[in-house]
């Protein structure tokens, strides 16, 4: 422990005992000793109230009462103690050690065990695990307090929010889940959801949900929920996983209505994309909270990389809603923004990464600039993270279209061929996500491992098609 000063209460009717403590205490060098002495009850607690102490150590038998009720009246009075208490007496009695801890001593200690040794050794770490104490349970509490606010969020917004776990069984459903089905409370799950779809979205919904779930990629889907009056309404449901190392944990998603929306489909869009954007950024949230509550750094670290793979599918949703043609996105100005995002959120301080463009205007559909934006996302961070160990360098970022076929492609001047394999194996999970969409593009993935590293990912441009109305 460093050395500071320490402000120490001595609570003992012996002058003989406090002087003897005293002296221990003050023979440890290393710490700067203010010490007040009382003599009862309640000039211990007249002290306590007026001043500040670091630690207290408090005699059981006193001319006015006991140090347990010393403890008790602590206690009462500020909702708990607000300082450390050392219990220390004379007697050998196990039942008052015991009962001197449950009402709060964070030590006990028999005088006839004092040595020089115990007493500083005690007094220093019964201030180190209180100080302890108090900063897990202002963590704790700023915890539930995070907690809460998510709970009136997931109250108060007008979609549905659910999570679920890998096997499909349902553990949250938002109360707009019940209030919109009738469904009560108590028997909700998968099967209660899967009751209220309509019957002609069962089975393309289920090969949708299927196939997300087996890519271990974000995916969205559109169905009808039956309201509790038993109309059909039309949904956009967006889920994402949530990775605890390389295993999904769980599934987070949330469920738009746009059944008023798809009568016009300009509207329509430009609503969707809005609240998509604002779901995954509450999802965002969502795997914010959880990386912190988790301990294990790489566990950690693979939550923030989801949370960045969600925020990357949000800038695509609040681009179409900003623009006309709510068909296609200029994805070459989309790169440049996200490129420029992930330096911000990747360069550490002292490293000099910069990065050069060379982009045509590509217009892709949604379709395809969902997943060309998480493959962006993974290539650049992955460059990012393991390109230049030493902190500065050049990364290249590609983008054109000839006959058909859109190239994408981010090149470094990195450590090379190491890097490449490495990054195959170390970051296994970016790769197989990046192999996973480039073949939902109809496309592929090609890494050339020298002078400069690239990573090439061809597919053939789709074409716009325009979006049904309901």
């Amino acid at each position: 422990m460093k050395a500071k000063d320490m402000r120490i209460l001595i609570v003992d009717d012996s002058p003989e005992d406090r002087v003897y403590v005293i002296r221990l205490l003050r023979r440890m060098a290393a710490v700067q000793w203010s010490i007040e002495e009382a003599e009862s009850c309640a000039e211990a607690l007249t002290r306590i109230g007026d001043q500040v102490f670091d630690c207290v150590l408090l005699d059981h038998s006193l001319p006015d009462g006991t140090g347990l009720e010393v403890l008790r009246k602590m206690a009462s009075a500020a909702g708990e103690l607000e300082v450390p208490v050392v219990y220390f007496t004379g007697a050998r009695d196990e039942q008052l050690e015991v009962r001197a801890i449950n009402a709060g001593a964070m030590d006990y200690i028999p005088k006839k065990a004092l040595t020089e040794h115990h007493i500083q050794r005690t007094v220093l770490n019964a201030v180190e695990r209180f100080q302890l104490f108090v900063e897990n349970k202002r963590a704790e509490q700023a915890q539930r307090l995070t907690e809460q606010r998510l709970v009136k969020i997931a109250e108060f917004i007008p979609q549905i929010l659910f999570t679920f776990k890998q096997d499909g069984k349902v553990e949250f459903l938002n109360d707009n889940f019940h209030r919109f089905t009738g469904s009560p409370l108590k028997v909700a799950n998968g099967q209660t959801w899967k009751a209220c779809l309509h019957a002609d979205d069962l089975e393309a919904i289920s090969a949708e949900w299927q196939a997300g779930i087996e890519k271990r990629v974000a995916f969205g889907v559109d169905y009808r929920l039956r309201r509790a009056d038993g109309e059909y309404r039309w949904f956009t449901t967006w889920v994402s996983p949530v990775w605890s190392g390389t295993e999904i944990v769980e599934w987070v998603g949330a469920a738009t209505e746009v059944h008023q929306l798809r009568a016009a489909r300009d509207t329509l869009l430009k609503e969707v994309h809005h609240r998509v954007k604002n779901n995954l950024q509450v999802i965002a949230s969502l795997l914010g909270l959880q990386s912190g509550k988790i301990k294990d750094p790489a566990a950690r670290a693979a939550l923030q990389e989801s949370r960045r793979r969600v925020l990357s599918m949000s800038m695509v949703h609040d681009r179409l809603y900003g623009i006309r043609n709510l068909s296609e996105i200029d994805f070459g100005d989309y790169t440049q923004t996200l490129v420029s995002e992930l330096l911000e959120a990747y360069t550490r301080v002292g490293q000099t990464i910069q990065c050069r463009f060379r982009l045509s205007a590509v217009f892709l559909s949604v379709d395809q600039a969902i997943p060309c934006a998480l493959i962006l996302n993974e290539l650049v961070t992955n460059t990012l993270k393991y390109a230049y160990p030493e902190g500065s360098g050049e990364i290249w970022v590609e983008l054109s279209e000839s006959q058909g076929t859109v190239l994408l492609s981010v090149s470094d001047q990195g450590i090379g061929l190491q890097r490449a394999l490495d990054g195959e194996q170390a970051g296994s999970k970016g790769m197989v996500i990046v192999k996973l969409l480039a073949a939902q593009l109809g496309g592929s993935l090609t890494v050339r491992p020298h002078g400069p590293t690239s990573f090439i990912v061809q597919f053939p441009k789709e074409t716009v098609k325009s979006v049904p109305v309901a």
